[in-house]
């Protein structure tokens, strides 16, 4: 793989007889590797690469980075494009050449994590609340364990969002398991389940006076935005 010096290096050498459009190009490309090679560094420091690489993941991550570069009017196409391959991945796989959903889900949210582009947390929550009961395997083989080492706040925030917009049936169950990861995502999350227990959850949230502050007001104000206090 190129890297961004090689890049630079190819932008020096550009005559100024060519056109604005091959600069354009040369200059996407650069901003390609160098967001690459970033974003795989802050994954390493995070510990978030426990993924076992392969031509199909190295494709699907491909796919994930143009969902993430795309201008709006690009972004159905191109999230559509991610969902797709998430749907027909496998649960668990000998063969190296297929993609497995949980490689593909775990790499679409460190990519999403470890970028710096505006909306980046908001493309794959889209993506995982379309991709139906395979989050809620992905989530049940993956999470509903000891704490995952090495995810953040960010981590957690996508995957209960996800859960709040799926319509899971097992939605609701799915946050309380999680909650305690990150409590505000939670509520958040709980907000948008169409479920009475979801409520009742808010309810308590709201009254409890050992929750903490913003969690509680975060509850009070989800509460009040749905009607019901």
């Amino acid at each position: 793989m190129r890297t961004a010096i090689d890049i630079f290096a190819d932008e020096a050498a550009i005559d100024t007889s060519h056109t604005r459009d091959q600069h354009t190009d040369s200059y996407e490309q650069y901003e390609y590797h160098y967001d690459e090679f970033d974003a795989r560094r802050r994954e390493k420091d995070r510990g978030l690469c426990a993924l076992t690489f392969s031509p199909e993941l190295d494709r699907f991550e491909h796919d994930v980075r143009a969902l993430l570069r795309a201008p709006a009017r690009e972004k159905r196409v191109a999230r559509d494009t991610v969902v797709s391959k998430i749907r027909n991945s496998s649960r668990s796989s000998e063969e190296r050449a297929e993609l497995r959903s949980s490689d593909a889900i775990k790499s679409l949210i460190r990519l999403a994590v470890s970028s710096r582009r505006a909306g980046r947390l908001d493309d794959a929550i889209d993506v995982l609340s379309q991709v139906g009961p395979i989050l809620e395997l992905f989530i049940k083989d993956e999470y509903l364990r000891e704490t995952t080492p090495g995810v953040n706040d960010d981590y957690w925030y996508v995957v209960l969002r996800a859960i709040g917009k799926s319509g899971l049936q097992n939605a609701f169950q799915l946050v309380e398991c999680l909650w305690r990861n990150c409590p505000e995502a939670a509520v958040e999350a709980l907000g948008e389940i169409d479920d009475e227990r979801a409520v009742d959850k808010l309810r308590n949230c709201a009254a409890d006076g050992s929750a903490d502050e913003n969690v509680r007001a975060m509850a009070n104000d989800i509460l009040d935005e749905i009607g019901t206090i």
